[in-house]
């Protein structure tokens, strides 16, 4: 794996660099002895998987995040456009001109607080170093530097802020409030609970009304990346996977009303579209139709399309408070993200925990020899 050879009366150690395959040079050394350390260590490095190439981390974290970016093919193009903002507004001003192997875990924490005093959230400043600590990962595997200077480095601290949501009655309020080509949009956020992204991309045939069910298979994505304008596109919804989605009679007479007055009979026909016939957009829908409609209706202004299907997901649990049927009609991923995000809207079972436990614990003195035999608690040591 290594050799020592005589170089102008010096002694000069070779090894095959185990990435690229090629003899390199680790040195020149006056004493043999000195060399023959170098080449022990080098050997013992690459036997124990250790071994690492100092030089490799010689490149401008500029040059290594444009590589990394062309590598992530598989980003969705809102993801893309998120990366292309923190890269070009946090990261590269400050590391850019960077080698890699010269970033150090102070200069990260010094970067998280020079971040956050000047006005960067907290929540922001975190996705940007999690930015960062993905693409020097990278540059751990393929051995252009040892450790990940970012691992050590703790996000900041997001305070939880709970989001707006709207009653029941307020939802109808809003519905009718809306231009009457978009009530039905409102009723399948406020109401069936699904993200803006997947009413906008609802079709014809995703409609069963006598079943009484909305089939959720493809979502609306939009994304804007510097230098290459906006992008609008329909791919599958968040989690990957399709889902049906059960509403109730009220919901499905309005989306029959709707389909009869707005949809074509083409299957593939779009339920909701812009004036102009284009896709629909979450930014324009809140701009132009959401907000004048809060306003008019009186209601709170802060409220966002995203937050109507957290106003759904406040019903269904006020009214059926089944984790796992949550996660079903909202189409979480894990039964997880559902506690994460609605934890707290679901009832405090406590009490009754409580009083079960009790009765549980009564039951054990209930039979003819309670009075002379008391319940004994034995104590085990640890």
């Amino acid at each position: 794996m290594a050799r020592i050879r005589k170089h102008r009366n010096k002694w000069q150690v070779l090894y095959r660099d185990p990435a690229r395959h090629r003899e390199r040079s680790a040195g020149v050394f006056d004493r043999k002895v000195d060399a023959n350390r170098v080449k022990s260590s080098i050997e013992r490095d690459i036997a124990t998987n250790n071994w690492f190439d100092r030089d490799a981390g010689a490149v401008s974290l500029d040059e290594w995040a444009r590589r990394w970016q062309a590598s992530t093919t598989a980003l969705a193009p809102a993801s893309v456009a998120a990366y292309d903002s923190l890269l070009r507004t946090w990261i590269l001003p400050t590391f850019g001109d960077s080698n890699l192997a010269d970033i150090t875990a102070m200069d990260v924490r010094e970067w998280v607080a020079s971040m956050q005093s000047q006005g960067c959230s907290p929540g922001r400043a975190g996705h940007a170093l999690m930015l960062l600590r993905q693409i020097l990962a990278t540059a751990v595997d393929d051995r252009r530097i040892q450790t990940n200077p970012t691992i050590s480095v703790k996000s900041p601290k997001v305070q939880h802020r709970e989001r707006p949501y709207l009653q029941p009655h307020e939802i109808a309020e809003l519905a009718n409030t809306v231009p009457e080509q978009y009530r039905a949009l409102v009723l399948v956020m406020g109401v069936a609970g699904l993200r803006f992204g997947e009413a906008a991309a609802l079709q014809r045939g995703d409609i069963d009304i006598l079943r009484g069910s909305i089939r959720v298979s493809k979502s609306v994505s939009e994304s804007h990346t510097y230098g290459k304008g906006e992008r609008v596109e329909v791919k599958s919804p968040k989690n990957g996977k399709a889902r049906n989605v059960r509403i109730p009679r009220f919901l499905a007479e309005a989306l029959n009303q709707h389909l009869q007055a707005f949809t074509p009979p083409d299957p593939e026909a779009r339920l909701f579209k812009e004036n102009t016939g284009a896709l629909m957009r979450a930014t324009r829908f809140r701009r132009w139709i959401l907000l004048p409609a809060l306003e008019s209706a009186g209601l709170n202004k802060k409220v966002t399309a995203h937050d109507l299907r957290h106003s759904a997901a406040a019903a269904m649990i006020a009214v059926n408070p089944n984790p796992q049927l949550i996660k079903q009609q909202l189409g979480h991923a894990t039964i997880s993200t559902t506690f994460d995000i609605y934890g707290h809207l679901f009832p405090d079972e406590s009490d009754k925990l409580a009083e079960a436990l009790e009765t549980q614990w009564n039951s054990r003195r209930s039979g003819p020899e309670a009075d002379q035999a008391p319940v004994r608690i034995s104590h085990v040591g640890t």
